[in-house]
């Protein structure tokens, strides 16, 4: 059998072979030529370039687009006079940021608005985003570590992945126009690298932490309670504690104009722009545009029963009957694929929502290296790569999501990234 290339050319092996009593033409036999390994080096080495190389040129096109049109941190800014109207004035939910092309509802929890605001007083408006600019890039390096940690991707996955993420268009998106992303997937990343090693307390914590910051990651909290209940019962306790400490601090009538006002509100219809990426505004979209004898059904409920309530009642089944999880099931399978499906089930999901989906990129890569027959898995994964990457071209002065009147390939991305999950998962358990 011939010698692991690598140790030959560190000059590891030659011990190995001396115990195997290997001479001569015997050793020669049993190593790769010096050239080989050297080229099979330089090869790995000169694809990572150009892959990372495409990655950060597609990153910064997207940038300067963003800043070339005035949309820079766009997103942001309406957030920034949140927090420096906090304790001024009458309703801090009412500002609206004449920055922007059009009035920008405020709709994430309070806490967010009072972290920021030790900043926002004490900082001008362009200093601000560029400092919340730095701090993003920051925090989600400090999740792409966490999955390389996670699942083990070394080498040309590592560099795969890395690439992908960079270059998908939620993550982009999301650093253009100034969102949360960053701070929820790398939420998400502490969530399953903690999961990963049994350590449900602080996986509940990190789910805790960035459901205080942005409502949708609550809906993981059912999921992850059936298969690991003390992930659920310490995400609850640690956002309801982040709440008591922010409405103690801002006034406990901002809690019931949130809950009961804010967020019905907006989860109250399905925005058919297309720039949302749920199923639910696919379906309505769809039916409106192109079937016309299925305008009129409940697309909200019928994905929200489809893609959130059906996978928990499985979950609750499966658990009922006695099925114990283990820790790496539970961290690269239910979580990673409860990200997706929580994105497909809501009734609104921008795309820079969909940046936690790196999470699941990761898992599949994980799993794949795992599991024996997966050329479908690979198949899938790659499909579903190319909708997350797809350029979202410029038309005129507005970024369409797309040229066609549907307009949602974040979604057929989604349902195909949860398929490649699905399978990399059964043909892990069968290998």
């Amino acid at each position: 059998p011939r010698c692991n290339p690598f140790k030959v050319l560190s000059g590891a092996c030659g011990a190995h072979c001396t115990r195997r009593g290997l001479k001569g033409d015997e050793r020669r036999d049993a190593h790769a030529t010096r050239r080989q390994i050297v080229a099979m080096k330089h090869g790995t080495k000169i694809v990572g370039a150009v892959i990372s190389l495409i990655a950060a040129t597609r990153f910064v096109l997207v940038m300067a687009d963003e800043m070339r049109r005035d949309r820079f941190a766009f997103d942001l800014h309406p957030y920034y006079l949140q927090a420096r109207a906090l304790f001024d004035e009458p309703d801090v939910y009412a500002v609206s940021s004449d920055l922007v092309f059009r009035d920008l509802e405020t709709t994430l929890p309070l806490t967010y608005s009072l972290v920021l605001k030790p900043f926002a007083d004490l900082a001008t408006w362009e200093l601000f985003a560029v400092v919340f600019f730095v701090v993003n890039v920051v925090v989600f390096c400090l999740g792409l570590r966490l999955m390389l940690s996670t699942f083990e991707l070394t080498g040309i996955n590592a560099v795969v992945f890395v690439a992908l993420v960079v270059s998908s268009f939620p993550v982009t998106h999301n650093f253009a126009v100034g969102q949360l992303g960053a701070f929820t997937f790398t939420g998400a990343a502490a969530l399953v690298y903690c999961a990963s090693r049994g350590n449900y307390r602080s996986a509940g914590i990190a789910l805790g932490a960035i459901a205080a910051l942005k409502v949708s990651p609550l809906l993981v909290v059912p999921l992850a309670a059936v298969v690991a209940p003390p992930i659920g019962w310490w995400a609850l306790a640690t956002m309801a504690g982040i709440q008591v400490a922010t409405h103690t601090i801002v006034g406990w009538s901002y809690f019931t104009e949130y809950w009961f006002d804010v967020l019905p509100a907006f989860n109250g219809s399905i925005r058919t722009t297309r720039w949302n990426q749920s199923g639910a505004a696919f379906g309505t979209r769809f039916s409106s545009e192109r079937v016309e004898w299925l305008d009129g059904l409940p697309f909200a409920e019928i994905c929200l029963a489809v893609f959130v309530a059906l996978p928990f009642a499985v979950l609750v089944f499966q658990r009922y009957k006695g099925r114990r999880w283990s820790f790496d099931e539970v961290a690269f399978f239910v979580l990673p694929l409860s990200f997706v499906l929580i994105d497909l089930g809501k009734s609104t999901t921008w795309p820079h929502h969909m940046t936690w989906h790196a999470v699941t990129f990761a898992a599949v890569i994980g799993l794949r290296s795992k599991a024996s027959g997966s050329d479908w898995v690979l198949v899938l994964a790659s499909a579903a790569a190319v909708f997350y990457v797809a350029i979202f071209p410029v038309l005129g002065s507005e970024l369409v999501v797309a040229r066609s009147g549907v307009g949602s390939p974040l979604v057929v991305g989604a349902v195909l990234l949860g398929a490649a999950l699905v399978t990399a998962h059964v043909a892990t358990v069968r290998s």
